[in-house]
């Protein structure tokens, strides 16, 4: 018994110890020296032929404050022409296996350094695809650009078929989007091809009534008002793969991406965090091989 008892107290130290470096670690945003984090965001040319291609960013924010807000796409010119065989379809996350090509792209909440490249289609053999902004009723709304320019209620982008491509929301003055992010595989049936933005108008919150001695009137119809003023909503969702609507099986590729981000997640962490999660789970392990020991020893102490 003395054994289990050093055993669980050792896993116990570990655990605190572990725990100081995760409380450190929790103060995300800040270094060492109690400065904030920056991190620099870079756009590559990439590769479109066989020739040889320059190695410097084609855009390179330095500097960028944690949690800050860079907009890739917007230096990559998409749908420009190279030439008269190439055109520019969107960007891609440097050094990932993921074959996603993003437009409309904006990477929120800047939390560490990252690399993208230019992704390029052959010019005849790409396939147009709409993105549309519009109000719950179906009526057109008008978003803005970066600059506050006006833009069109349909946007047409091209891709090649095939390509899987994430379309980032303009930002409509007044309204959410039903999410920040719409993903779909392009068809050669071009008819197949639309990403449509649906907006819900943000209702202002006003000051709750009080009475007399200063006490908030409640009402039955403030309970289903949420703190971002959408009542009915959560807001937003990150991102709607619009493939998974008619694939049910979409389920089990949310699993397995669920499974590799909790695992680069732990990767991230601090080796005192990992410590202090592993430390956890010793305890939990010991405690269920000192029940199941007690356990044992009293049956023996009944049969005897």
């Amino acid at each position: 018994m003395r054994r289990w008892k050093l055993l669980l107290c050792l896993a116990l130290a570990v655990c605190l110890l572990g725990s100081l470096n995760l409380t450190a670690f929790a103060e995300a945003g800040s270094g060492e020296t109690g400065k904030p984090y920056s991190y620099t965001v870079r756009l590559y040319p990439g590769y479109y032929d066989d020739g040889p291609q320059s190695s410097e960013p084609v855009r390179s924010w330095e500097e960028v404050p944690f949690g800050a807000s860079v907009n890739v796409s917007g230096a990559a010119n998409v749908g420009s022409s190279v030439n008269e065989k190439f055109m520019v379809v969107g960007v891609k996350e440097a050094g990932k296996d993921s074959s996603d090509i993003f437009v409309n792209y904006t990477y929120s909440n800047v939390s560490e350094d990252k690399d993208f490249v230019i992704a390029y289609g052959i010019a005849g053999s790409v396939v147009s695809y709409t993105v549309t902004y519009s109000d719950i009723n179906g009526n057109p709304v008008t978003p803005e650009d970066a600059d506050g320019s006006p833009l069109p209620s349909r946007e047409t982008f091209y891709g090649t078929p095939g390509d899987a491509v994430i379309v980032g929301c303009r930002d409509v003055p007044g309204y959410l989007p039903q999410a920040y992010n719409l993903r779909k595989t392009l068809s050669v049936n071009e008819n197949e091809n639309v990403f449509p933005f649906v907006y819900t108008p943000i209702q202002e919150v006003t000051e709750p009534p009080v009475d007399e001695e200063g006490n908030i009137v409640t009402d039955e119809t403030d309970e289903n008002i949420p703190d971002n003023g959408v009542p009915g909503a959560n807001g937003p969702q990150d991102l709607i793969d619009l493939d998974e609507e008619d694939t049910p099986l979409g389920l089990l590729d949310l699993g397995k991406d669920a499974l590799e981000n909790g695992a680069e997640l732990f990767g991230a962490l601090p080796f005192g965090a990992r410590m202090g999660l592993i430390g956890i789970d010793v305890i939990l392990i010991g405690l269920l091989i000192w029940f199941i020991v007690r356990r044992k020893n009293k049956k023996k102490e009944q049969s005897t």
